[in-house]
Formats: C-alpha cells, structure tokens, sequence
C-alpha cells in the first residue's frame, strides 16, 4: 500500500462569501495576529478590485477551526483593500484551517521569522526572533556566523530551540535596559549579554555584572572597560558608525571592551580601525569582530585558552592580534604564549 499524506481536519469546508465593506473591518478586528499591513500591497489590491483583476478562485481566506468564532489566518490586505474602496469583493474562504498550518500559508510578501513568532503569539517575538537567530548561527558556526549571518544559512528548527529560555528572556531583559539608557541596539546588546553569561546544570542563566556596570556607570573609573563602552555607547558610535557597518562595529565595541575586562586590562576608548576600498570609501571588515573570550579566562588550563585563542585567531583584523598580546590577568604572561605551549 503507498503511503499517504496527512489529510484534511474535520470540519474542513469552503464557502464562496461576498465581503462587503462592513464585514471586512469585523474580520480585520477578529483576525488572528499577523504582520503590519503594508500600503503599497493594499494599493495593489484596490486596483485589482477597482478594475478587472480580481479573480476570486486562485486567492482563499483562510479560516481557523473555532466553530464558535472563526477568524480569519490572512488576507488582511484584501480586507483593507475592500473597505478603503467601498467595493464588496467575492472571496473564497476555506474553514478549518488548524493553527500548525497557518506558519506555512503561501502569500505575495513572504513571512520572516517575526511574523511567524507573532502569528504564534510568541512574547517579545522581534527580539526573540534575532536573537534565536544569532544563537543558531553561533552554536552551528561560530564566532564567523555572527560577522557574515548572510552566507550561513539556520533553520527554523535550528532557531526554535532558544525561544522561550531562561538564556533568551535574561539576555533579552537585559539588552532591552542597556538600550532604554544607553541608546545602543537592544537585540545586539542582548547577543552580547547571552555570549558572557553563564548557565547553571538546571538551565538558570546569570548575566555578568559587566553589563549592569556598562548600563548604570556607578562606581567607575577612567580606564575600566566598562566606563569605555558606557561612553562610546552614549556618544562616540553616533558618530562613527555608517549604516552598512553598524552591527559589526556595535558587536565590536561588546566584544573588545569585555575582552579587555576579563583580562584585566586599562581601556579608555572604544576606537574601531575602518579600512578604505579603491573607490575611497571606508568600511568597517568583518573579521575585526573578535570572539567574547571566557569570564574565566585567568583560571583556564593552557589547553582551554589555546582554545579559545584559536577561536579568536579565526578573526585576523586587527583587535584579534591585540587582544591575543594582551597579558593574562594573573598569569603575567601574554596568551600568545600560553596559546603555542604544549601542556606538560
């Protein structure tokens, strides 16, 4: 016997449904979360009906499966479409649509990630959404995801296991306060949280009081870390950012000052080296972002901070090469050192 796919849930009908403007806005107000509506496509949907586009058959609605309260997946932009015109437009409405299905409901502008969260009710689904992404492309790739995400390809599975943790919603929290104060990205600034923290056995996350000093300032000195970022957050990348490079350089910024901090080192100014193509223009590279290195680093066998240094090494800008002469808080010896040595 071959085998077969998954078939249709009970229930399942459709109905043809002529939606005149005074349903339209109650199935607008009843829909299920979606994406904001987007001007230019409720403009091309006006057109269709006003003149003689609309083809009804190759364009359903989809309805949930609330036999009480049906409300409708999609077709927000038809919808608005018929009551900005006044024009009643037929429609073909399929009901009972179960919400597994709805994440994969074929429209003209392709759902992101967010949407499908939101859709999904999923709470702070936009930082979630980044953030899921920037951890399934570290835990797969890498400190090298996270300087090009667009040549490493995650899936929604990959993306899904981090929504809801106790890492995510800390690292989330957290990005979000140093953003209110600092002006700074709240996502980015919620990846670098999540890097530096720490997960107990039971699946606790603690965020390092570094970021708490970076946020309030108090207590610190000229030449801590955390003053150096504090400040350039608040003042300096306003400046020196461009919009091609402003999440490299904001990554940058995290890394090297808490890099700067685990190892015990004076910092006083964030400082990132642009380079200049041919044509003149600069431009901030890539691997110039270095790896956070661990909170723990004074304490690492040889063997573990050959790791980690190899992992830093696979950036070649120049923070790379500085932050592998910088000495070991503790050691008096720099990791370049500790990094070639065979353990005895």
């Amino acid at each position: 016997m071959s085998r077969q796919s998954r078939g249709f849930p009970p229930g399942f009908r459709t109905e043809e449904v002529l939606v005149t403007p005074e349903m339209a806005k109650e199935l607008l107000a009843t829909m299920h979360a979606n994406r904001s509506k987007s001007r230019m496509e409720v403009g091309i949907q006006e057109e269709n009906l006003a003149g003689d586009s609309w083809w009804p058959e190759i364009s359903p609605v989809f309805i949930d499966d609330d036999p009480d309260s049906p409300a409708s997946y999609d077709a927000q932009h038809r919808f608005q479409a018929v009551v900005n015109t006044g024009i009643s437009a037929w429609m073909l409405f399929i009901y009972g649509v179960r919400a597994e299905a709805a994440e994969y409901i074929d429209t003209g502008r392709r759902r992101s990630y967010a949407d499908m969260l939101r859709i999904g009710e999923v709470p702070d689904y936009k930082r979630q959404s980044v953030l899921a992404k920037y951890m399934a492309l570290y835990g797969k790739f890498g400190i090298d995801g996270i300087r090009q995400p667009s040549k490493y390809p995650v899936s929604q599975g990959d993306k899904h296991g981090h929504l809801n943790t106790d890492p995510m919603m800390k690292a989330i929290h957290a990005g979000e306060a140093l953003a209110r104060a600092l002006g700074c990205n709240g996502s980015w600034a919620a990846y670098a949280v999540w890097r530096t923290g720490s997960v107990a056995e039971d699946g606790t996350f603690t965020v390092d009081p570094f970021w708490e000093s970076v946020r309030t300032g108090a207590q610190l000195v000229l030449g801590d870390p955390a003053l150096a970022l504090r400040n350039w957050l608040m003042n300096g990348n306003k400046r020196e950012r461009r919009p091609a490079d402003k999440r490299l350089i904001e990554m940058y910024a995290y890394a090297t000052a808490y890099n700067k901090h685990v190892t015990g080192q004076r910092y006083q100014r964030v400082n990132p080296v642009f380079e200049q193509r041919a044509s003149g223009q600069k431009y901030f590279p890539a691997s110039n972002v270095p790896d956070f290195l661990p909170a723990d680093i004074g304490n690492l066998s040889r063997s573990q901070l050959r790791t980690a240094y190899q992992n830093l090494e696979r950036g070649a800008g120049p923070a790379a090469r500085l932050l592998r002469d910088l000495p070991v808080i503790g050691t008096g010896r720099r990791p370049s050192d500790l990094y070639i040595e065979e353990d005895e």
